[in-house]
């Protein structure tokens, strides 16, 4: 569905964020400066297709990143199911969503490669982020309190 944005500054830096029910933001729209006229597709996943696999490649610049959401238990370190991961390029302000799979597993893609970037993780009122420093793009792990 198209949007037309008007009167914004040339130069102005912007993240996009779409939803529906149902679907989720799995991948960043990539941050844009405004030159003129644009036009960007931002795609939603449906929460029964997410995936946890970084296979698919990332734009030049940007990056997938993975990891497991854990928490301590008695017996050791456990992976924790249907936790809410995202990605904040600003505090409050998910610009990629998902959640981990089964195994609490996740992944999020569209993330700028060179920067350090807040990564959130979320069940109930147990809510922690991790600083994924630049380059990195596997094996995050993302204990909750």
């Amino acid at each position: 569905m198209p949007s037309l944005l008007s009167a914004l500054p040339a130069g102005a830096h912007l993240w996009f964020q779409v939803w529906k029910d149902g679907y989720i933001q799995q991948c960043a729209a990539r941050s844009v400066t405004i030159q003129g006229d644009m036009t960007m597709d931002l795609t939603l996943v449906s929460k029964v297709n997410l995936t946890a696999s970084t296979t698919q490649s990332a734009p030049a610049g940007l990056r997938w990143v993975s990891g497991t959401i854990v928490e301590m238990t008695p017996t050791g370190k456990q992976p924790v199911a249907g936790v809410f991961v995202d990605f904040e390029p600003l505090e409050d302000f998910p610009a990629a969503v998902t959640y981990s799979d089964a195994a609490g597993r996740f992944a999020l893609c569209g993330l700028p490669q060179n920067d350090t970037v807040k990564v959130g993780a979320g069940l109930g009122k147990r809510v922690t982020y991790a600083n994924v420093p630049p380059g990195q793009t596997t094996g995050i792990e993302i204990t909750l309190p």
